[in-house]
């Protein structure tokens, strides 16, 4: 599911008919289970007094808390103003997303073996092109892939020459400063 199609959902805490307190003086009474006490509640979109409907007769014999409860499910936006959702349960622990760890391959190795795979090919007499569709197809990936792969490789290998022209410089009896400057020029002037 790509994030454009994803609909956003926000938890909306209602209280039911049963749930509500009231300041009462003398003895304390519940609100009985009451098929009007579910379908006000259905309405509210409030599903404790259903629960209990339901455990109590074992499943759903007034036609009227059936409807309600269609509503819930499957109901236009007129004909109710909530809708149910199925969504991963609160208490679960958090998901820990990404591949397992076994099947998990570095993006360098990777992206090594995909440049070894092209220079192989490029030897062997093919072109470019052919050789980046041959590689596209064995190892299952993109064609910006494989040209990400073969820039950064072209980066690495330059910057690896780049530390050698230093080293060099400062073998030859330059200063540091001097041997990073030496090179730094050359590396412009390519």
């Amino acid at each position: 599911m790509d994030k454009k199609s994803r609909v956003r959902v926000r938890p909306i805490s209602n209280t039911g008919v049963r749930d509500k307190k009231f300041q009462r003086f003398g003895r304390q009474t519940k609100i009985p289970l009451h098929e009007l006490v579910v379908l006000m509640d259905l309405e509210k979109g409030v599903l404790t007094s259903l629960d209990q409907y339901l455990a109590k007769h074992k499943g759903i014999p007034d036609r009227r808390i059936a409807l309600a409860l269609r509503k819930l499910i499957s109901g236009s936006a007129q004909r109710s103003q909530y809708r149910l959702v199925v969504v991963k349960h609160p208490s679960l622990p958090p998901d820990p997303g990404g591949a397992k760890s076994g099947q998990r391959h570095s993006t360098t190795e990777s992206h090594h073996l995909i440049v070894e795979r092209f220079e192989y090919l490029v030897s062997q007499g093919d072109k470019k092109g052919i050789a980046i569709e041959t590689v596209m197809s064995e190892f299952d990936v993109t064609e910006r892939t494989v040209r990400r792969a073969l820039r950064e490789e072209q980066e690495r290998r330059e910057s690896q020459a780049y530390r050698v022209e230093i080293q060099q410089n400062v073998a030859n009896g330059m200063s540091l400063r001097e041997a990073i400057f030496v090179a730094g020029e050359s590396r412009r002037k390519k």
